[in-house]
């Protein structure tokens, strides 16, 4: 119970921190395209409306890996979580087995049934 507990914490924080890196990545991205576009500044008409783009879009890139991310996860958790449910019927299926097993010989091991022909 307490391993799954700390894996559960410890997954929960790598969660976390891939997603402020995530976050970091499109800050800094978008950083660079925005300084690289103002070295035009006094070229071309740049606008704020144009580097508010810019950031956009970087941000819907970062975005995108954070969604990849999360759709792998929750693969990997529907994965886990149906392995645990046919370990479970196979457990609860072996148990009927024996059980019937144990009825089995009981009933072929007692004394009304030995005078019986079969």
């Amino acid at each position: 119970m307490f391993n799954t507990a700390k894996n559960t914490i410890k997954k929960a924080a790598k969660d976390q921190v891939e997603f402020v890196g995530a976050i970091l990545t499109g800050v800094f991205v978008g950083s660079i395209f925005t300084l690289a576009y103002v070295k035009f500044w006094k070229e071309g008409d740049v606008t704020f409306a144009d580097i508010g783009g810019m950031l956009a879009g970087t941000g819907t890139v970062g975005l995108l890996f954070v969604a990849i991310k999360t759709a792998r996860s929750w693969r990997e958790q529907l994965h886990e979580s149906d392995k645990r449910e046919s370990l479970n019927k196979f457990y609860e299926t072996s148990l009927q087995v024996q059980n019937s097993l144990i009825q089995l010989r009981k009933l072929r091991l007692s004394p009304q049934y030995e005078t019986m022909p079969i």
